[in-house]
């Protein structure tokens, strides 16, 4: 939505966190003449009186409410449309999604382009709300980091999108797990060059060929051989140079080259740079205390299996993991999960907190796993010490889950994973 089709209507902002506090002060600032109501759950009869409402992520699209207040002539847009739409027609916009690594994604795609001498900003589900650059001095390029609840109503042009993976997810909010693969794929899908993970089984089944694609992860385009990233057959630089531990991180550094291509720069030695100076992400497999046989690893942002067996094939097949699981229900399948841990003949152990742990552990048993079942985080990494202390191991926090049945966030899931951590675990 332009914003000269908000001047002088009522403008609701459903939702005042992080995006419609920015929504706010943007509006404020380049369209005084609108009027706003900032409002929340409490106060839902204002969504019934607005001309427009921007609607925060969180808030479902498919929500009751919102049909009957579109039945009633209410038009909805996002933070995400407005910058989309009205954003300088200078600024090029680098869209990554997927179920997981966006983060880390767009984090590493920002963090090169800035070395290679780009104006480029980062923003979106990370950092700064994509809105609040109509305020800035415009950049030549922004990598937006779009989540599920931004794509699926999100209007407006992108220059490149990136889609890294597809696997359930999110089903409380999208309702259903093909309308959460649908949500990712239409904004994808309107994006004038499409970037897709060539190998991924849930893109493959659910993006349509017909459209037409560049990919990555295949012999044919950048992917990892016996080490080294590879660009078709040549040989381009060493993984190592990659500061990011896991396989999946190696792909995900795929995407990135792959991007840097279209742009048309190729630096190696400046890419190598920024791929080796990169500093992870809080709670992506981040080594948070060491001990003299102990290694404690904070994954908290895994919140689905997929997730915390990438963690778990992050490290050697030799090294003695203890994987802490838990967190809130969402129809999780731990098949595979289940089945990689008890192929490790005791070497991985796993310890399943509520509330969705206990599944686990009866999958993990039914393999004839190593698995034990504990009350709350302090009790699970009290056992990992016995289990590990003598001999040495990875107490590797990689919940499988969402936080929200004990804790406000996984950043906060993180930080009690730590503190206990310094406060249990032997002297270092």
């Amino acid at each position: 939505m332009k914003f000269e089709n908000l001047k002088y209507k009522k403008v609701g902002i459903w939702g005042m966190g992080k995006e419609g506090t920015a929504v706010q002060k943007v509006l404020s600032h380049l369209v005084p003449e609108a009027k706003l109501f900032p409002f929340s759950d409490d106060n839902l009869d204002v969504l019934y009186t607005c001309d427009v409402v921007v609607k925060s992520p969180g808030v479902s699209l498919y929500r009751d409410e919102i049909q009957k207040a579109v039945q009633k002539g209410v038009q909805f847009t996002s933070g995400t449309s407005l910058f989309l739409e009205n954003r300088p027609k200078t600024t090029k916009v680098i869209a990554i999604t997927g179920t997981k690594g966006k983060s880390s994604t767009s984090s590493l795609l920002y963090h090169t382009m800035k070395n290679l001498g780009y104006s480029v900003a980062l923003g979106g589900n990370i950092g700064y709300p994509l809105i609040q650059f109509l305020e800035d001095p415009p950049t030549d390029y922004v990598v937006a980091e779009l989540s599920s609840y931004m794509c699926a109503d999100a209007t407006g042009d992108i220059d490149m999108a990136v889609l890294l993976d597809l696997y359930p997810e999110h089903t409380n909010w999208h309702q259903t797990v093909q309308r959460y693969y649908m949500d990712k794929i239409v904004l994808v899908a309107r994006a004038d060059k499409i970037i897709i993970n060539g190998t991924d089984p849930g893109i493959h089944s659910n993006f349509n060929n017909a459209l037409d694609t560049l990919t990555y992860n295949t012999p044919q385009d950048f992917h990892l051989k016996n080490g080294f990233f590879y660009d078709g057959k040549k040989k381009c630089f060493a993984r190592e140079k990659l500061s990011l531990l896991g396989e999946h991180n190696a792909e995900n550094a795929c995407a990135v080259l792959t991007v840097l291509k279209q742009l048309g720069d190729l630096n190696f030695p400046k890419i190598e740079e920024a791929f080796s100076t990169f500093e992870p992400l809080p709670h992506r497999l981040q080594t948070v205390w060491k001990t003299k046989n102990l290694i404690f690893v904070d994954d908290s942002i895994s919140t689905t299996p997929e997730t915390a067996l990438a963690a778990l094939n992050a490290y050697p097949d030799t090294a003695k993991i203890v994987l802490l699981i838990g967190g809130e229900k969402r129809a999780q399948d731990f098949t595979d999960l289940a089945h990689f841990v008890a192929k490790s003949k005791g070497r991985i152990t796993i310890i399943g907190m509520p509330d969705v742990g206990t599944e686990c552990v009866e999958a993990v048993l039914d393999e004839k796993g190593a698995a034990f079942t504990r009350q709350d985080l302090k009790e699970a990494l009290q056992v990992s010490i016995q289990l590990l202390e003598n001999k040495g191991g990875i107490i590797l926090l990689s919940p499988a889950a969402p936080s929200y049945n004990l804790y406000k966030n996984f950043e906060e899931r993180g930080d009690e994973f730590k503190r206990l951590a310094q406060e249990l675990a032997p002297n270092p």
